[in-house]
């Protein structure tokens, strides 16, 4: 495909042209104007001899009567008077030849100056024509500035956006991540499961065995615990927490989802009879066991569970029949 000249390119054209041929037409026109003077030159030199070689004063004196010379010319007279008849005719040759380089110079001056002002309108529509071409590029290059600045801040405007729509999607995987760890994470929760009341003759003490019991959809890893038994007033007095203890018992299997273990914790040794008979009965005394499980769920976070109860027996003891409470002192869990 050829390319387009554009109308700024097509008047430099027509400007350089224009020059070339005004600097051939001054050239043309000094040579002329030297020729000319050349000639000129030569024939008032020639007219000068010839004036000079065939006219001589006679000197008269204004005294004397004027008196009738007849000259005869010489050879050499003559021939002078002849080259001064040509040196005339040279003269006229040259005044003609002035006369119509004269005439040529004006024609040709007159068509320089048609020239220089067909040159200076082309410089003149040049002019206007760059100032129109500057005047729409500069009105072009304020639209396209004004779509940039549109486009940047539509670009802004998605930029935000998308930050929000990241934020959006992160605070949704962080919630999902909570919901789904809340949903499959393992819950350790312990039970109470009765437990085996004092017989002196056999050294049996009292005791209680709770049970252990996964509730979440994931295992349990880790697994470790302590459990206490003691014998306190029923109900505990207010303000009242049960002793710390340190880890008793530390396993290495993995409780799985809905699965249970017995636990047990013991008093340390016999009670006297008739406070085993309020034990039993658990009026006013009762048997406590209390304790903290500690896990690893399988999201790797770290639990445990708090618990304390106590138990009583119903009827004979030796028909398994027991009751009991849940104590909220030391209960908690996460």
């Amino acid at each position: 495909m050829a390319p387009v000249k554009s109308p700024v390119r097509k008047t430099q054209m027509k400007t350089m042209r224009a020059a070339i041929v005004l600097a051939c037409a001054i050239s043309c026109l000094s040579g002329v104007a030297a020729a000319a003077s050349a000639a000129v030159e030569q024939s008032h030199g020639a007219a000068s001899t010839a004036k000079d070689d065939g006219h001589h004063e006679v000197d008269r004196s204004p005294s004397q009567e004027p008196i009738s010379v007849s000259i005869v010319r010489s050879e050499e007279d003559e021939r002078r008077l002849a080259e001064g008849d040509q040196a005339e005719v040279t003269k006229e040759s040259n005044d003609r030849l002035v006369a119509y380089s004269t005439v040529a110079l004006a024609v040709v001056t007159l068509f320089l100056a048609i020239w220089t002002g067909l040159l200076w309108k082309a410089t003149v529509r040049l002019g206007r024509d760059a100032k129109e071409t500057s005047e729409r590029q500069s009105q072009e290059m304020q639209k396209s500035i004004a779509e940039a600045t549109r486009a940047a801040t539509a670009m802004e405007g998605v930029a935000v956006a998308a930050g929000v729509s990241a934020r959006a999607s992160t605070e949704s995987v962080a919630t999902l991540k909570e919901v789904t760890a809340k949903q499959m994470r393992a819950y350790l929760s312990v039970v109470m499961n009765g437990g085996s009341f004092q017989e002196r003759d056999k050294e049996i003490r009292f005791g209680i065995n709770p049970i252990l019991v996964n509730s979440g959809n994931t295992p349990a890893h880790r697994i470790r615990y302590w459990a206490k038994a003691g014998v306190y007033d029923f109900p505990l007095p207010d303000n009242f927490d049960f002793p710390d203890g340190e880890d008793s018992v530390v396993t290495s299997f993995a409780l799985g989802p809905h699965q249970s273990v017995v636990l047990n914790a013991g008093l340390a040794g016999l009670v006297a009879d008739d406070e085993a008979e309020l034990i039993v009965t658990g009026r006013h005394k009762r048997i406590y066991i209390w304790g903290k499980v500690s896990y690893v769920d399988v999201f790797g976070q770290e639990r445990f569970t708090q618990f304390s109860h106590n138990i009583f027996w119903v009827g004979p003891p030796r028909e398994g029949r027991w009751g009991g409470t849940y104590c909220s002192p030391f209960s908690e869990s996460t």
